[in-house]
């Protein structure tokens, strides 16, 4: 059986600094082949969060840290959307939210938030959304191919 994508690493706000499993297998693997990160700076949603869009057959890399996924976009092509929490801890969901769309023209980006005043004064792009928290899942995973297939 051949493993569905395992998660990457979490950042260093987990104190054992260790990967996650991966969430299942099965004999496909994944059929789409649509590889995300996933930028979620609580450890536990995200795990949670990753291991549900695994189910969906997405690869996904669950970050915690924007500087992880930097890192990870210029090491990997394959990566076609980022789901991501706005209001990160060190405050520069903004920020890195406009990098990409900037660097990485091409990605799907769907933008996780409880609080949408902080996307005020933000020009959505085609290839970008936002959702409120919390959002169901099945809502999240077709929102996110959706925007990956207008690519």
């Amino acid at each position: 059986m051949a493993e569905r994508g395992a998660l990457s690493q979490h950042n260093k706000d987990d104190a054992r600094d260790r990967g996650w499993p991966a969430a299942w297998q099965d004999g496909d693997g994944c059929p789409a082949a649509l590889e995300i990160v996933l930028l979620e700076d609580d450890v536990m949603l995200r795990a949670v969060m990753a291991l549900a869009l695994q189910r969906q057959g997405l690869v996904v890399h669950a970050m915690g840290a924007a500087e992880q996924v930097r890192r990870m976009l210029g090491d990997n092509a394959a990566i076609v959307g980022i789901i991501m929490e706005i209001g990160l801890g060190d405050g520069e969901g903004l920020s890195f939210l406009n990098e990409v769309k900037k660097a990485w023209p091409r990605m799907a980006i769907v933008v996780l938030t409880g609080r949408p005043d902080l996307l005020l004064g933000h020009a959505m792009g085609p290839l970008e959304t936002y959702l409120l928290k919390p959002c169901p899942m099945q809502r999240l995973v077709t929102t996110i191919r959706g925007l990956i297939a207008k690519r």
